[in-house]
């Protein structure tokens, strides 16, 4: 596991030091398992930013890992009202009736 942790703490720092003038990273030094994960995956989440794999990797995270890099926050969950032509086109599909006051 360690050597898997100097890896990519590797190659993580080959982009943080030599391209983005960033100060390396050292996973070795977080206090658990779990933190050098996250750590990690946020790493990642940045790298994969702009090239189309970003959400697969976070959906993965989420399911495997139980770790969630955007939680969501109370009170900022946007709601979306169905419309009434999918409403009338699909007798499997209902109103959201927490929609109703927007």
């Amino acid at each position: 596991m360690q050597a898997d942790l100097d890896a990519a703490s590797a190659v993580v720092n080959v982009y943080r030091v030599g391209v983005w003038v960033l100060p390396a990273v050292d996973y070795s030094a977080l206090p658990h398992l779990q933190a050098r994960i996250i750590q990690l995956a946020q790493h990642r989440n940045r790298e994969l930013w702009l090239t189309g794999q970003r959400l697969p990797m976070l959906r993965r995270l989420f399911e495997r890992d139980a770790i969630d890099l955007h939680p969501a926050k109370p009170g900022l969950q946007t709601c979306w009202p169905v419309d009434k032509q999918e409403l009338d086109n699909n007798p499997n599909q209902s109103a959201n009736p927490a929609c109703d006051d927007i």
